[in-house]
C-alpha cells in the first residue's frame, strides 16, 4: 500500500495482514491509503508511488525468506501497465511477478489509457490567461454534447471565477457547432468534442492550441471529458473562498455569504458574518485555526497573506494544493449521456 498522497510506505505482509511501520496520524489528519499489490507470502516491502495524473511510476522494494508472487494493481480502467523491471531487468507487461527468495526491485509505470498526450504538451495548455477564460468549446449539436459535456469547463469556470476572489472574470467559454465557425482572429485554445468509432481519448495539439476529446459513442466521449476534467482541477487547483482571517474581520466576507443574501452582494451579508463571530467560542475556534496544507477552509494562516498583496486577488499559479499521484475514477457510468432523460444510456462496445 501506499498513502494517498503517494509517499513511500514501509510494511509487513504476511497471511495475517499487512503492519504499517512507523504509522502515525496527526490531529486534524486526513490519511488513507492506496492498494498498489498483492503479496501472497511474508515479506517485508517497501512501496513508493509517484506521478502526475498522465503517468505513474510504482517502486517496490521487497525482502523475502520464501518464493512468492506479486500481483500488481493495474488501476484499471484509467491506466494500463506500459513497463515492468524486476531487479534492472525489463518483463513482459505482466501483472504477476514470481519471487526467488532474497531482495527484489520492481519499478513499474503505468500510462493513462484516456489522456493521451506528455506533461510537455500539458503544460503548454492555457485555459486561463492572465486571469480571464482562455478557451472556446467546439461540440456538435446532433449528439447533444452542448447540453452537458461540453458544459462540465463552464461549470469549471463558473466555480472557479465564485473561488478566485473576483466576481465575473472568467467569463463563460463561447460554444461554436463547428472548427469553421469559430472566428479566424482567434487565438486562444479550442476544446473540441466528436464521435469518432476508431478512437477514444484526449488529445492536445499544442501548435494548434487544440485540445481534441474523442469517443467511440457519446457516452464514451462524456467519460474522456470527465477523466479530463479531474486534470483540469489538478492544473488549476481551486482556492475555496480562502480569505485570511484578519481580512475577514476587517473587510466583511461578502464573497462567501453572497448566497446568503440572494446571490447578490449585500451589507447583510458583512454583518452576517460579523454577527457569527460575535460568539466567542466560535472566534477563539478560528483565532486558533492552523491549516498549513490547505486541508481544511475556508482560512489561511499568516504566512499565506502575501497572496494578498497589494489588493490581489487573482491566485492562478501562486500555490499548489497535494494532491494523488493517480487521477480518481470517475463516479459515474460510461453509458451515460447527459441531456437526454430517459433515454439517457446508450449502447456500449465490449471492453477490448
Amino acid at each position: 500500500m501506499v498513502d494517498y498522497f503517494g509517499n513511500t510506505v514501509t510494511q509487513n505482509v504476511s497471511d495475517n495482514g499487512t503492519e504499517l511501520n512507523g504509522f502515525v496520524v496527526s490531529r486534524d489528519d486526513v490519511c488513507a491509503f492506496k492498494p498498489v499489490a498483492r503479496v501472497d507470502g511474508a515479506a517485508r516491502v517497501r512501496a513508493a508511488l509517484e506521478g502526475d495524473g498522465l503517468s505513474m511510476r510504482l517502486v517496490l522494494e521487497l525482502e523475502n525468506r520464501a518464493p512468492l508472487n506479486v500481483e500488481l494493481n493495474p488501476f484499471a480502467p484509467l491506466y494500463k501497465i506500459a513497463g515492468v523491471q524486476l531487479n534492472g531487468k525489463p518483463l513482459p507487461d505482466h501483472a504477476t511477478l514470481e519471487l526467488k527468495p532474497g531482495k527484489h526491485n520492481v519499478e513499474v509505470v503505468y500510462r493513462s489509457r484516456s489522456l493521451r498526450f506528455s506533461a510537455r504538451e500539458w503544460a503548454a495548455v492555457e485555459l486561463l490567461k492572465e486571469g480571464k477564460t482562455n478557451f472556446c468549446l467546439v461540440a456538435d449539436p446532433n449528439p447533444g454534447f452542448e447540453n452537458g459535456t461540453a458544459m462540465q469547463l463552464n461549470f469549471f469556470l463558473q466555480q472557479y471565477d465564485e473561488e478566485d476572489g473576483v466576481i465575473g472574470n472568467l467569463a463563460p467559454a463561447l460554444i461554436y457547432h463547428s472548427e469553421a465557425a469559430v472566428p479566424r482572429d482567434y487565438t486562444g485554445w479550442k476544446v473540441v468534442l466528436a464521435v469518432d468509432p476508431q478512437n477514444s481519448g484526449v488529445f492536445v495539439e499544442p501548435e494548434e492550441r487544440r485540445i481534441r476529446i474523442v469517443g467511440t459513442h457519446p457516452g464514451d466521449v462524456r467519460r474522456q471529458m470527465m477523466v479530463f476534467m479531474r486534470l483540469v482541477d489538478r492544473k488549476y487547483p481551486h482556492l475555496g473562498r480562502n480569505y485570511p482571517l484578519r481580512t475577514d474581520i476587517s473587510a466583511g466576507w461578502e464573497a462567501d455569504m453572497k448566497r446568503i443574501t440572494q446571490g447578490a452582494y449585500k451589507p447583510a451579508a458583512t454583518e452576517t458574518w460579523r454577527r457569527l463571530l460575535k460568539n466567542k467560542s466560535t472566534a477563539a475556534f478560528f483565532e486558533q485555526f492552523s491549516d498549513r496544507d490547505f486541508w481544511k477552509k475556508p482560512l489561511l494562516e499568516e504566512e499565506h497573506e502575501p497572496l494578498y498583496a497589494d489588493g490581489n486577488l487573482n491566485f492562478e499559479g501562486k500555490y499548489q494544493l497535494r494532491c494523488s499521484p493517480w487521477i480518481l475514477e470517475p463516479t459515474y457510468s460510461c453509458d451515460y449521456v447527459y441531456g437526454y432523460g430517459k433515454n439517457a444510456l446508450t449502447a456500449v462496445p465490449p471492453a477490448p
